[in-house]
């Protein structure tokens, strides 16, 4: 999420649904001999995607005895109230981290943003949870092809094999520059993989990247990166209960309907997965409110009393989504060395 956030971190003033232009078809035109005519038909070219904001709060709560009483002035065990707040923003980014890969269409799930597995799909090949996105912000991609489209998602049996490594890149690669992928994200597991088999060969080099300091390795160009949170062995290691963020996510946004990670037929529980992208504006837009409090924010109420009792509750609210030029990425599954 840091080299998403610095690089394709995109403010939104404000509006019921958050557009962004997709331009799907050509205007007319070629090699042409003096004197022919020129016919000049009038094409729509351009569609919008639409998204809508979604809403993510971490609560902070105390009871007054713990800040007033029992952690106050110089013996004070911790500075709790900094202490908790600063918590509270990595389980906000880690919470983020979770959704971006997977889907905000339908199920229990509807509340979280448009993640990667929604957006990366060619809309008729099952992708990492069984399913295929035709629909991708509210345009039927088979309308409109092109770049709505992203390569199918690639099944990946056994290891990850620089053959297939680079088939994935070339698949989105559309000329040097801003037009190839600049980032490759995958499971800390799949970093092992790849670093074991391969940092020996000249194309792979260490890198070091994004805010923080995060070390990769480059590839062709792009930085490979390892996240937690990129869905894999890791997240559904005990029926989908291994990361105590996850299952407290899970089971707060949907009431308890659902209580794990999602258990992703396109890993299983022993794979791992691996995302090709060209991190850059306008391929991918890390879009937020830029309104306080909904930018990520503390509540500008601050820490709000409760009428029966002595607790009081802080919130870090964030408004946000992300939306995807399809086309300029891929990802593959399945990979188990």
């Amino acid at each position: 999420m840091s080299f998403l956030d610095e690089n394709c971190l995109d403010e939104v003033e404000g509006g019921s649904t958050w557009n962004d232009n997709i331009e799907y078809d050509v205007q007319d035109g070629g090699s042409y001999s003096k004197g022919q005519d020129l016919p000049a038909d009038q094409r729509q070219i351009e569609q919008q995607l639409r998204f809508d904001p979604k809403y993510q709060a971490v609560l902070i709560p105390f009871y007054k005895e713990d800040i007033k009483v029992l952690n106050n002035g110089p013996l004070a065990v911790v500075k709790l109230v900094e202490e908790r707040v600063d918590s509270a923003y990595m389980q906000l980014g880690a919470q983020t981290a979770l959704q971006l890969y997977l889907q905000g269409q339908s199920g229990n799930y509807v509340k979280l943003i448009n993640g990667l597995m929604e957006a990366l799909s060619d809309g008729t090949t099952a992708g990492l949870d069984g399913n295929s996105y035709p629909i991708y912000g509210t345009l039927t991609r088979a309308t409109y092809g092109g770049r709505m489209l992203a390569p199918a998602p690639v099944t990946i049996t056994g290891a990850i094999t620089l053959p297939i490594m680079e088939s994935m890149y070339q698949s989105v690669n559309y000329g040097s520059g801003e037009y190839e992928p600049n980032i490759i994200l995958t499971t800390v597991k799949g970093f092992g993989y790849i670093r074991n088999n391969y940092q020996t060969q000249q194309r792979f080099q260490n890198v070091t990247v994004a805010k923080g300091g995060f070390r990769g390795l480059e590839y062709n160009g792009a930085v490979i990166l390892a996240s937690r949170y990129a869905p894999g062995s890791y997240l559904e290691a005990s029926n989908g209960t291994n990361d105590r963020v996850a299952t407290r996510y899970f089971t707060y946004t949907t009431s308890g309907a659902v209580t794990s990670y999602p258990a992703l037929t396109g890993i299983g529980s022993t794979g791992e997965s691996i995302w090709f992208m060209n991190a850059r504006k306008p391929m991918i837009k890390y879009r937020i409110s830029k309104n306080a409090p909904f930018n990520g924010s503390l509540d500008d109420d601050g820490f709000i009393p409760s009428a029966g009792n002595t607790k009081i509750v802080g919130k870090i609210l964030l408004a946000h989504n992300l939306t995807v030029l399809p086309g300029y990425h891929c990802y593959g599954m399945g990979f188990t060395g």
